[in-house]
Order: C-alpha cells, then sequence, then structure tokens
C-alpha cells in the first residue's frame, strides 16, 4: 500500500469581492506565519500556523480567537470544514472521531469508525466518511449507509483518501498521491451530496479548488507535479493551464472573484488576468483588506493589513492627512478616540496610542497584554469618565492614564465565555458579550450581573439607541444566518427585527446616529429606520459593502476592501457620492473608516497608513506622519544588521532604537549615514521593532528578528 500523503485542504472563494486580494503571507492572527487557511461557506475563517495552532476568525479576520481540540494540551489534528460550518478532528490517538457544531468551542465525540481517513459535511448536512475502498453516509452520526460501488471501486484502486466541496455544494473526491507525473490521475465530482459520483481527469493531490461563476479552478501542487487545471461544473475533461506556470515552491494558491489567479510562496506572488496565460510579478505580499466604522464624530479610517500605517480625513474623504506608527507588516483593525487627539489602534503588532492627534505613535507598554493582540485583545472601549477598557478572552481590562498602566476588572467575572467589551455612552455601564453571555456591571467591575444567557453575540457587541434599547448581531447555527435584534428591556430579552425586507440574511453591522437613525447592513445593502426599529427602508449601495460608518450629521460612509473607493450618502443612502480624490498613495484597499470627535474623517489604507481629512468639510486630505519603510539585512540577523532607506536630512543625525512588542526600549544606537550597520548585543534576541529617528521626528520604521 503507497504511503498518504498530507491530506488536501480548500480555499473555498466565497462570494466577497476580494478582488485581486489574497492572504498570501499572513503573519496571521497569532503573529506567526499560517500555514493553512479553511473557509466554510457561511464566511467562518480558520487559521494553522506553523506551530500547529489554531485560530477562528467570525468576523472575515477581523479579529481571530484561539481554539483548541477536544482534549487538554493536544492541538487540533487533522482539521476539516463541512458545507454547513461543522468542524471534524481526530483525537491524540488518530482513532477518535470529533465534531464541533460551536466553531470549535465545544467537541463531541463521533462514531465514525477508525479506519476512515477523511470526512466530511454535505449540503444537506449529511456526514460523509471515505476509506480506501467504501463511502459511509449518517445523518445522524450514529446510522451509517454505504454509497456507491463506482466510488468504492476507483479509491480501492487509486489509494485515494479525501474529501472537499465547492461552494456550489458540488462534492470533490481526490486522489492523495503523485508519484508518477505523467500518468494521469483522477479526481471525482458529486452534485447529488455523495450519491453518484463522476469521474474526472486531473492530477493530484488537489491542493486548492476555487469555484469563479461556472469556471472551477483546480490547483494540483506537490513536489513535480503542479499542476493548475480548469473545468465548468458539468466537464469531465478539464483544460490544463500552461506548462510550469507553478513553482515547485508554490503553497499559496487563489482565485478571486474577477477570475485572477494568485499564486506563490512567502517570498514572491504572480498573478495572472488572463487565465494563466500570462503572469506578472508582485512585489511583496497581498492580503485581505477590510473597511471599519466611522467613530462618533465624522473621522474615518482607513487602513491596511500589511504596512502598518492608518490615513483618515476629517472631511468625509474628499482629503487626507497621514498618520502611522510606521512599522512594517503590522495592521491595525480598529481604533477608539478618546477626545480630539487620543486615539487607540488595535494592530497586529500591539496596543498604539497617539496623543497628539496622529502626529507620533507608540505601543502601549504594559505586561498584562499579549504580544500578539491580535488574538488576544477583541476590542477596545472608551468610558464616558474617559477609562480605556480592553477586552480579552475571559479577562477585562481598564487604564485610568491613557494606556500606561492597566488593572484587571472584576478577577471573579462568571466563567461564560465572552469577546466583547460595550459601554452605554450616558450611564456609564459596561457590558461584557460573547457566546450565550451578555453580563452587566454599574459599579467599574466591582459586581457583575448575568442579564442574558441564551442569546449569541457573535459579530458586534450591543449598540445603544438614545430611547436606551439595544440593538447587536446575532447569529444562528441552525439557520447559518446573523439577524438584528434588539432589546427593550436592558438586554434581558431580544427580539430578532422582522420588518427589514430581505435583511435577515447576513446583516452583520448595525450603527446608530447621534439623531437615533439606525443604519443596518448586510453585504449588498443598507437598512434604516427613524423610528427605533418598527419600519425600515432598505437602500441599494453602489458596490460590494464590507465597511460602514456615520457621522454626526449622519452622512453615511461605505467602503470594501479591495479597491480604494469610499461613498458617502448625505441623503440616508438615496443618492451616493464616489470620493474622487483619495491620495494617490492608496494602495489596493481600506482596512478602517473612523470619525473622531471633532468630526475629522480617519482613514487606515493597504498602502500608507493613517489617513486624516483636514477639518469636517472632507476637503483636504494630508498625511500626518511618513515614515520610510527600512531595508533591514540580513533578516533574521545575528549580531547586527544593515539599515538601508532613509530619507535624505540635511544635518544626516539618526537615532536608532530596537523596541520589543511590549514596548520597552532595549537598545539605541547613533548614526550618520546610510547604509549603516547595526551591531546588537548577543543577549539580545527575538522579533523586535527597528525606529529612526532625527530630532525626534521618526523617519523610518521597520522590524527585525534577532538570532
Amino acid at each position: 500500500m503507497k504511503k498518504l500523503l498530507t491530506p488536501l485542504f480548500i480555499v473555498i472563494i466565497l462570494n466577497i469581492v476580494y478582488t485581486q486580494s489574497f492572504w498570501e503571507r499572513a503573519n496571521g492572527p497569532n503573529g506567526l506565519n499560517v500555514s493553512k487557511l479553511y473557509y466554510s461557506p457561511q464566511g467562518e475563517v480558520y487559521a494553522r500556523d506553523f506551530n500547529d495552532r489554531t485560530f477562528r476568525s467570525l468576523n472575515n479576520g477581523l479579529s481571530w480567537q484561539e481554539i483548541y481540540g477536544p482534549e487538554p494540551g493536544v492541538d487540533i489534528l487533522n482539521l476539516r470544514v463541512g458545507y454547513k460550518g461543522t468542524l471534524f478532528c481526530v483525537g491524540a490517538d488518530w482513532i477518535t472521531r470529533y465534531r464541533s457544531t460551536d466553531f470549535g468551542t465545544t467537541w463531541i465525540a463521533t462514531t465514525i469508525p477508525a479506519y476512515y481517513i477523511a470526512f466530511t459535511e454535505a449540503a444537506d448536512g449529511a456526514c460523509l466518511a471515505l476509506s480506501e475502498t467504501e463511502l459511509l453516509r449518517s445523518y445522524d452520526y450514529v446510522h451509517w449507509d454505504t454509497l456507491s460501488v463506482t466510488l468504492n471501486e476507483w479509491y480501492q484502486e487509486h489509494y485515494s483518501a479525501d474529501l472537499g466541496w465547492l461552494p456550489n455544494g458540488t462534492l470533490v473526491a481526490s486522489e492523495n498521491v503523485c508519484y508518477y507525473p505523467s500518468e494521469p490521475n483522477y479526481f471525482m465530482i458529486s452534485k447529488d451530496n455523495g450519491m453518484t459520483w463522476d469521474s474526472v481527469p486531473g492530477s493530484g493531490p488537489i491542493a486548492r479548488i476555487g469555484y469563479v461563476g461556472n469556471e472551477t479552478y483546480i490547483f494540483s501542487a506537490k513536489s513535480s507535479c503542479n499542476r493548475v487545471y480548469k473545468t465548468s461544473p458539468d466537464s469531465t475533461a478539464p483544460s490544463l493551464f500552461p506548462e510550469n506556470i507553478l513553482n515547485t515552491d508554490d503553497h499559496r494558491y487563489l482565485v478571486t472573484p474577477t477570475g485572477a489567479l494568485i499564486v506563490g510562496n512567502c517570498d514572491s506572488t504572480r498573478i495572472s488576468y488572463d487565465a494563466g496565460n500570462s503572469w506578472q510579478n508582485h512585489d511583496g505580499n497581498i492580503c485581505f483588506n477590510f473597511i471599519n466604522h466611522v467613530m462618533p464624530g465624522n473621522l474615518i479610517l482607513a487602513g491596511r493589513t500589511f504596512g502598518g500605517h492608518i490615513m483618515r480625513s476629517t472631511d468625509e474623504g474628499k482629503s487626507w492627512t497621514f498618520s502611522g506608527y510606521g512599522v512594517n507588516d503590522f495592521w491595525a483593525f480598529d481604533l477608539t478616540f478618546k477626545g480630539s487627539d487620543k486615539a487607540f489602534a488595535l494592530t497586529s503588532a500591539g496596543i498604539w496610542r497617539t496623543l497628539d492627534g496622529g502626529v507620533s505613535w507608540h505601543i502601549v507598554p504594559n505586561d498584562l497584554l499579549s504580544n500578539h493582540p491580535e488574538v488576544d485583545v477583541y476590542n477596545l472601549q472608551i468610558a464616558p469618565n474617559g477609562d480605556l477598557y480592553v477586552c480579552r478572552p475571559q479577562q477585562l481590562l481598564r487604564s485610568t492614564d491613557d494606556g500606561e498602566t492597566f488593572q484587571e476588572v472584576g478577577p471573579d467575572l462568571p466563567s461564560k465565555p465572552f469577546s466583547r467589551v460595550s459601554i452605554h455612552p450616558e450611564t456609564g455601564d459596561v457590558y461584557l458579550s460573547g457566546d450565550s453571555v451578555l453580563l452587566k456591571t454599574t459599579d467599574q467591575g466591582q459586581s457583575w450581573q448575568l442579564i442574558n444567557d441564551q442569546t449569541s453575540f457573535y459579530y458586534q457587541s450591543p449598540v445603544f439607541h438614545p430611547s436606551g434599547t439595544m440593538y447587536a448581531i446575532k447569529f444562528d447555527p441552525v439557520e447559518w444566518n446573523f439577524y438584528l435584534i434588539r432589546s427593550d428591556d436592558g438586554g434581558v430579552s431580544w427580539q430578532t427585527m422582522p420588518n427589514m425586507v430581505g435583511s435577515n440574511y447576513q446583516v452583520r453591522m448595525v450603527q446608530i446616529a447621534f439623531d437615533g437613525k439606525i443604519v443596518a447592513s448586510n453585504s449588498f445593502s443598507i437598512f434604516i429606520s427613524t423610528d427605533n426599529g418598527l419600519t425600515w427602508v432598505k437602500r441599494n449601495v453602489p458596490m460590494h459593502l464590507s465597511k460602514l460608518t456615520l457621522n454626526a450629521a449622519g452622512h453615511i460612509f461605505i467602503g470594501e476592501g479591495s479597491s480604494k473607493k469610499i461613498y458617502q450618502s448625505e441623503n440616508a443612502g438615496q443618492s451616493w457620492t464616489l470620493l474622487e480624490n483619495l491620495p494617490s498613495t492608496l494602495y489596493t484597499g481600506t482596512v478602517d473608516l473612523s470619525v473622531d470627535p471633532s468630526q475629522r474623517l480617519w482613514v487606515c489604507t493597504d498602502g500608507d497608513g493613517y489617513f486624516r481629512s483636514v477639518g469636517p468639510t472632507v476637503q483636504t486630505i494630508q498625511p500626518i506622519l511618513t515614515p520610510d519603510k527600512l531595508e533591514l539585512f540580513p533578516n533574521p540577523a545575528k549580531g547586527g544588521f544593515w539599515i538601508k532607506g532613509l530619507p535624505t536630512i540635511e544635518d544626516n543625525s539618526y537615532t536608532v532604537q530596537l523596541t520589543d512588542l511590549l514596548g520597552r526600549k532595549v537598545f539605541s544606537q547613533s548614526m550618520s549615514s546610510e547604509p549603516s550597520f547595526i551591531t546588537i548585543p548577543g543577549h539580545i534576541r527575538g522579533l523586535y521593532l527597528v525606529e529612526v529617528y532625527n530630532n525626534g521626528r521618526m523617519v523610518g520604521a521597520g522590524k527585525v528578528y534577532l538570532e
């Protein structure tokens, strides 16, 4: 019997416009390189790093939480994601099979026979289990029926051991060996949830499957067997793309919804816009981008996932200024304001703060915060009295001095899992929400009250209407849907909004304007209520919508994460105006939009960081800070490294500073020219931020790993 190789995993291209964008090298949810990504059609994302840890994101990668296997101290093994979102894994004995229907929070032992190597979930909810000789199906994980004699014979001959699915529900079974690249290999497809199967020539093992319209792209990559095939769902003879379009070390593949093919590795990326006939090299890494909400005021934020910079606009996106902490390869996904000049950015490199309106940024130095806050810190909130609250898994922190020091709030909190903190804008009452839990404190955490333990507040923490009504987003694991819900009794009971025409499908965002107007959205429309949710008006939007925010005037800003487009509506969504004069330095898209209390719009882009509009009229947008990206080599380094790429300065005087991920300065040295070699003491090891200053102004930044 030939030895089976590593199981396939399938990247599902959802119907979300990630045009020409992907995680080619995700420094990822845990700050390390991501080795595998898994999707479900419902939008959950699961990531594996090279240390075999697993993370989940329920909001398109905006935030991450580490999940664990069914056995203490054992990582999740052989993770599979079913079509309806059920997770499967094996135990440490590689015999016991487990499943999870709550995104990996809890696991149930499943009676899949031990010798069935591959298993998945079909579109009708059936579990399929595959061995080398037969295929079983069960709807209750107790009673199993044998399927498809033809498939059994085929698998026995070809030693196959893997199952997967396409977004249209088609099941794919692939050959999991590729010893003879000159011989045709096969995979099989089923369009009736596994009842019948058709053989399709291919080249295994199948590493990725991308579905675009009526065409399916099959990436088959293993050693010398790298191939790309394209087929329609009805085709039995897929066409082979030009030879050698994949390198032997390519291990990132994606098909965008527009049909672009993207392949690469951790060092290079190539994109084809003509079905693989020609390819363009892309410098640097490409990643999924987001656009976030506008903060109270009029500040729109947009940012980049890899670049660590944020742009902001105070005149509704007509002009921008640059604001950035300037550390390459770090990304911001949340910004919280305190007054007009103080802001806190939740990034993949820690919590950063500015106390001067974005002129300078510094990491918040505190040992209570993890080195990987994009996993361990879910959101930030400012209370009416100015206290900063930081929500982590099962822990709430408070700072009364703008992040200089933190104290744990309520160490005796109930054991219910929570992931979001929200604060009533008038009373200051603090709410913690999460998976079937809503907690409340009125005395800054000295005592807590369990308000609700029946509702899953997965995607967004509750927001507060001036009338006292609370709104939130509820996830229904049975129907696999997101709903807008409201509570009129302080969160004790919740009802689904019934009068939103067509909006009860994947409602992901809700914002409340200062005048009480409620704006909710899914990916394709917005829904507006001016009577506290009694009636709703549906408005179309000019593009796929991934971020929404409001300013004090009630103007609506929307954006999507794969292009540099931000639209504004001044008439409650009846018409939209494209903000056409965004900075030319905007790269591929917007990560975050926010409005500060001075009504300035902030934008964090996937190019050059934070920009901010000069005033609330959104007419002029200028950079706040433009530190250059440093060239640091070698990287990783041992004993020292070279610095290159600094701007030309008349006095040619620089100070190099190394800071760890907790904000502690560990080394500094003067330099007068570049390139310059910086000698580092041997005891300094690990990942460090490298910042170069001239007369107190940061002029360049990067990061280096010291061995």
